[in-house]
């Protein structure tokens, strides 16, 4: 007589196991998956903050290049409140 070969069961608790780690290793993924996209979005935040920032550096190193002028030390000092010396300033409380 022919020897049968039987197939070899296996057990529920390998299974199991086989299908907790699958689902935990998706769950990583997609997790990992969120915190990309939310570290890629703050990092084009960060790339127009640095763009601005650069602008606002070259317009400062613009005015410290130049030559001081008057005008626009008058200009200053005016709109952070400062004034000559028996100058009136009228300011308009009216509103409007």
């Amino acid at each position: 007589m022919a020897a049968k070969k039987r197939k070899k069961r296996t057990g529920l608790f390998p299974k199991l196991l086989l299908f907790v780690f699958v689902v935990y290793a998706a769950g990583i993924l997609i997790s990992n998956q969120i915190k990309i996209n939310r570290l890629e979005s703050d990092t084009s935040a960060l790339d127009e903050l640095i763009a601005t920032e650069s602008m606002k550096k070259a317009q400062l190193e613009q005015i410290l290049s130049a030559e001081i002028d008057d005008d626009y030390v008058t200009k200053e000092a005016q709109s952070q409140g400062y004034a000559a010396p028996n100058e009136r300033v009228f300011v308009d409380v009216s509103g409007s």
